[in-house]
């Protein structure tokens, strides 16, 4: 059983880092739901934290923002 805690914690850390990488590359919310065919609402849901992004959909989000998804995660060494 998955402690409900834990689950918003993952998906807050995964929206910051979403977030920073997003920012890195000066594009805003819209722009970066434009290249992922998403809404604008979605982006900002993801980073604050409210929704995941779907799972078929992790390795675009990871290549539009030049990263990884171990980075998208906080997956260390």
């Amino acid at each position: 059983m998955r402690v409900r805690g834990n689950t918003i914690g993952r998906r807050k850390a995964f929206g910051r880092r979403l977030r920073a990488a997003r920012e890195a590359l000066e594009i805003s919310q819209t722009e970066l739901a434009r290249r992922l065919d998403l809404d604008r609402p979605q982006v900002s849901n993801v980073e604050a934290g409210r929704s995941w992004v779907a799972p078929h959909r992790l390795a675009d989000v990871a290549k539009v923002l030049g990263t990884s998804l171990d980075d998208l995660f906080g997956v260390t060494g």
